[in-house]
């Protein structure tokens, strides 16, 4: 169980390509072991008619995501850097900003499962700011 998040600490930030990355702590967080896989007695399935009616995706640019993300070697780099760093030791949540905006808080009941989507947070926020047009990203001031 997470405790109260009155508790939480913030720690100070990594910084890559306008991006905040802010590490989150829960003090004296120790829950028991939470396991998850097929060896965790857990069975999900699928409903028998399981149906969506709709499904709309808007790309606001004119280039393909993942084009973009694959040709802007920067962002690409910079996530590689953030995944191979991994989580501080005791931290189970970032916290996300984009200039003066948080953009995003997402914090896991322990260490190890923050880890385990350590490299997949890290690249989808870096990404994210691809998603927003450039008239309404957020402006940075320095100084």
């Amino acid at each position: 169980m997470i405790q109260h998040l009155s508790t939480t600490a913030i720690g100070a930030p990594i910084i890559r390509l306008g991006v905040s990355f802010f590490p989150v702590y829960l003090p004296s967080n120790d829950p028991p072991e939470i396991k998850t896989g097929t060896s965790s007695g857990i069975v999900v399935r699928e409903l028998e008619n399981a149906e969506v009616e709709a499904l709309l995706a808007v790309n606001p640019t004119d280039t393909p995501i993942r084009e973009t993300y694959r040709r802007d070697k920067a962002r690409a780099a910079a996530a590689r850097e953030l995944s191979a760093l991994g989580p501080l030791p005791g931290q189970c949540g970032i916290a996300v900003s984009q200039g003066r905006w948080i953009t995003a808080l997402e914090v896991f009941g322990a260490r190890h499962l923050l880890e385990a989507h350590w490299g997949a947070l890290i690249k989808s926020h870096l990404m994210s700011i691809l998603s927003i047009p450039a008239h309404r990203r957020p402006i940075l001031h320095c100084g």
